[in-house]
């Protein structure tokens, strides 16, 4: 339910990196076997195609390792404990929206899509779900023109903990009145 529109962007980012994952070797197989490098590296005795292509091969192979270690973490559901009602817990979603000048997507009684503007005018997509028991979040870097992307330099995690940790304090808040 949180997360189903981004369930195509999931499969592919995980195309995207077996793409550069398989893109590198290519590049150090069509180095090799090129007549017109193979010519200009015995005309010139220079290595610059080799180095070049080793070079290719090492980004792309790394870009492609770090999306399948990261986009597992960009689904991640964070809970957040809260011993409140669930009028006290709207009323901090509320709280929410005021202070993080969060604009709303989509909402149903439970559940809450927002948008986020961070530093830089990084754009986030929130997903709040609450219970009886816990508060469930979620936070997505927005890339221009897709829901979501898996090179977001931490940025997802950092809004992610500091919209938490806000959540606990309205929780502690609500709890002590």
């Amino acid at each position: 339910m949180l997360l189903k529109n981004g369930a195509i962007n999931k499969y592919w980012n995980y195309f995207i990196s077996i793409g550069a994952i398989l893109l590198g070797p290519y590049c150090i197989y069509e180095t090799n076997n090129t007549e017109f490098l193979n010519a200009y590296k015995a005309k010139h005795n220079k290595e610059y195609p080799t180095i070049v292509a080793n070079a290719i091969t090492t980004v792309l192979v790394s870009l492609g390792l770090y999306g399948f270690w990261r986009i597992p973490k960009t689904y991640e559901v964070k809970t957040i404990e809260a011993n409140t009602t669930v009028e006290q817990k709207v009323q901090i979603i509320n709280r929410l929206v005021t202070d993080f000048k969060l604009k709303e997507i989509k909402s149903n009684e439970k559940y809450k899509h927002f948008r986020y503007v961070g530093r830089f005018w990084n754009r986030f997509n929130l997903f709040i779900c609450f219970d009886t028991k816990d508060f469930y979040m979620n936070a997505q870097q927005r890339e221009l023109g897709a829901q979501s992307g898996f090179i977001d330099l931490g940025t997802s995690k950092k809004v992610a903990n500091k919209i938490s940790r806000a959540i606990r304090s309205y929780v502690d808040a609500e709890s002590t009145l």
